[in-house]
């Protein structure tokens, strides 16, 4: 799956654009709240990127080790709590990534896990290649793996065309 992110303003339309080669169909990614469920998984839009971070608060709420790992506890309440009250996240002391992240529904009960694996440094940024989200009120799970990821990696302008989208996978510049 490529995710593409165009610019949003000023050009009308300038939505995020997604490639599924399944379908071989670019989706416009529609103007959605949030914290909807990305493509039927237990992520969210916000958990792909696709994030407003205005009316956040962050509190660091102490130390809390997670799987032996010493990590900050910080909690982040959202302005509108439609459908989150809450969500703490676990930071490693050490190296500053994510180790783990809680979701709490309106009523104040754990509703999300997320956790995140196989985090290594790419280009000096610490980057999950493997990230888990579990719905414990339902049981159910969802599970994505990055590989082959790059930062400050030089973009042909061409593959910035989202009607050229589906042909963006066969270029030189992924192999």
């Amino acid at each position: 799956m490529l995710i593409w992110r165009e610019r949003v303003e000023p050009h009308p339309h300038g939505r995020p654009r997604l490639y599924l080669p399944y379908l071989r169909r670019v989706r416009r990614v529609l103007p959605v709240d949030e914290f909807e469920s990305f493509l039927n998984t237990e992520f969210t839009y916000s958990d792909m990127g696709f994030i407003n971070l205005q009316n956040r608060k962050l509190k660091i709420l102490g130390e809390d080790p997670v799987d032996g790992a010493p990590a900050y506890q910080v909690q982040e309440t959202l302005g509108d709590a439609r459908t989150f009250t809450r969500i703490v996240n676990w930071i490693d002391k050490a190296s500053k990534r994510p180790l783990k992240r809680q979701y709490y529904d309106v009523a104040n009960r754990l509703w999300k896990v997320e956790t995140f694996d196989d985090v290594a440094a790419v280009h000096g940024a610490p980057t999950a290649q493997r990230v888990r989200m579990e719905d414990v009120q339902t049981g159910y799970g969802s599970e994505y793996r990055v590989s082959q990821l790059g930062y400050d990696v030089q973009i042909p302008k061409e593959l910035f065309d989202w009607q050229q989208l589906a042909k963006a996978a066969d270029s030189p510049v992924w192999k």
